[in-house]
């Protein structure tokens, strides 16, 4: 069952919007539960630019026309590691140009075997990085809701079955990194997570 307190604001601020749909101000489709406000107007209305989020990353960043070569840079070591990440390490070298076997002199493999371990570690302590982070923001609206959790079950089943795999990753992980600590998230995740919790209201 949803705590009390988030459901008397969730039925204030869906009341709201019912209302605005229902004199023109807002555009919508469906009716009641299905009732689906549409993203530009719901923006215009709050006075916010509407986010525009990339295809598979968690935000992205705006340079001024000088810096092409550093975007392109970016956008080249982007595509390489998504590709590693959607092979995994079975076929690494095809997708590491800079990495490839020389011929002509001694073997790279270790060079690619240890890029990959690198990677691996780097992306589970992203990974916790930002379920700390997400863990931190609930905290933090919970303090608003008298201490009550404000998570949805199906989140907070959600962050916690992410912990144990997390958790289970990092041991499968240190394997054939060696040790290594779980890190907390620094103030610039925290506010990202807090910045994409406070413009994306689950009501709209």
């Amino acid at each position: 069952m949803l705590p009390q307190a988030w459901q008397r604001v969730k039925a204030e601020k869906q009341g709201e919007i019912a209302a605005l749909v229902k004199d023109g101000t807002l555009q919508a489709k469906g009716k009641g539960k299905s009732l689906r406000v549409e993203l530009g107007p719901f923006y215009d209305w709050l006075g916010e630019p509407a986010p525009v989020e990339p295809e598979w990353a968690r935000a992205y960043d705006i340079r001024p026309d000088d810096q092409e070569d550093v975007v392109k840079a970016h956008q080249f070591g982007r595509e390489r590691t998504w590709k590693a990440y959607r092979w995994g390490p079975t076929v690494p070298i095809p997708y590491l140009p800079d990495l490839e076997l020389d011929t002509g002199g001694p073997s790279r493999v270790d060079e690619v075997v240890a890029e990959h371990k690198k990677r691996m570690r780097s992306g589970v302590e992203e990974q916790w990085r930002l379920l700390g982070a997400v863990k931190r923001v609930v905290g933090e609206v919970a303090v608003e809701f008298d201490g009550e959790d404000p998570a949805l079950p199906v989140l907070r089943h959600v962050l916690d079955h992410s912990r144990e795999k997390l958790e289970g990753l990092h041991g499968e992980t240190e394997r054939y990194t060696g040790p290594f600590e779980l890190p907390e998230p620094d103030d610039e995740e925290v506010a990202l997570v807090r910045e994409i919790a406070e413009r994306q209201p689950p009501w709209s």
